[in-house]
């Protein structure tokens, strides 16, 4: 009953492992084991349960972000604004970023002084291009020169290739090529505008007052102040009443012959005169105008010769000269 009792009060004990102690153990080696444990414990957390590391991660974050925007961030230097030459006549002011690898390489003075002098002249090629440009345009360059002119165009588009990357050399070349084809074309406008308007009168010479029309228009969109197309539109407008009434004169000359008789020569004349006063440089009105007064001279002539014989057979001689003076 003894031995019972005191085997349940050993097993209602309950042995600590802390404080089971071996023999030799101090309690500085208990204590060694504790804090071990609680370091153990704690390295199994998250690193970002900890407020050090989360400090830590930020500053890392900023540092980095700060960084990337030195390095990528252009600097003012790199930028450049020039004017772009279009092929639809449109000028648009575009901007262009230079990496740093574009940047020039040397930075002697003198290198740098003949760059940016080269810079300047072609700055000021380019300004006279678009001028030319704007006043070739205004001529309407695509109606009569469309293959030139855009050659000019493409070459003053590789000069902004060049000028973008600060090839200010090669920029002026391509822009003064340019130039150059579009200078020749502004020299050839009084020539194309003549021509149209040699054309147009050539139409209407032949009758055709359509084509007459279109040619004359065509030089006045490249010349509007063109005093022959101003004047040759006007008469191609009027050439169907005026070739009608130069018909009508005519038909009147060929009843005369038939008839022999001065009045068809009176209206000849008159559709002759209405045919001039719509169109004054009209040749055959002006020439029919004048071989109806050789006609009627004619008439008149051979009619007094007429009267005179009559008289002179009459023995009228007094009337008969008088016919024979006249004629």
């Amino acid at each position: 009953m003894s031995t019972n009792s005191t085997n349940s009060d050993q097993a209602g004990q309950r042995i600590d492992a802390l404080d089971f102690e071996l023999p030799g153990q101090s309690s500085s080696s208990q204590e060694s084991i504790e804090t071990t444990f609680i370091e153990t414990s704690a390295s199994r957390r998250p690193w970002w349960h900890s407020q050090f590391n989360l400090m830590i991660a930020v500053f890392a974050l900023l540092l980095a972000a700060a960084l990337l925007f030195i390095v990528f961030t252009p600097s003012p230097d790199a930028q450049r604004y020039s004017t772009i030459v279009t092929s639809d006549g449109s000028q648009a002011e575009a901007q262009a970023t230079i990496t740093e690898s574009e940047q020039p390489t040397s930075d002697a003075p003198f290198d740098e002084s003949r760059n940016q002098q080269a810079r300047g002249d072609s700055q000021d090629v380019l300004s006279e291009l678009l001028r030319t440009k704007a006043e070739l345009e205004s001529q309407q360059v695509m109606l009569w020169a469309e293959s030139e002119f855009q050659s000019a165009i493409d070459s003053a588009e590789q000069g902004d290739q060049y000028y973008s990357r600060r090839d200010f050399v090669a920029a002026e070349n391509a822009y003064k090529g340019a130039l150059q084809v579009m200078q020749s074309l502004s020299k050839r406008v009084s020539t194309v505008v003549d021509g149209l308007v040699s054309e147009g009168q050539a139409a209407i010479n032949d009758g055709k007052s359509e084509l007459a029309i279109a040619a004359f228009e065509k030089a006045l969109k490249i010349d509007s102040n063109s005093i022959s197309a101003l004047q040759g539109i006007e008469r191609a407008k009027t050439l169907n009443q005026v070739l009608d009434l130069l018909q009508a004169g005519a038909d009147e000359e060929v009843a005369f012959k038939d008839a022999d008789q001065i009045d068809l020569l009176d209206a000849a004349d008159q559709k002759y005169q209405q045919a001039l006063a719509l169109d004054a440089q009209t040749p055959a009105a002006t020439a029919g105008i004048a071989r109806v007064a050789l006609l009627r001279a004619d008439k008149r002539y051979r009619d007094a010769m007429t009267s005179g014989f009559n008289n002179l057979f009459a023995k009228r001689y007094r009337d008969a000269k008088k016919y024979f003076s006249d004629a």
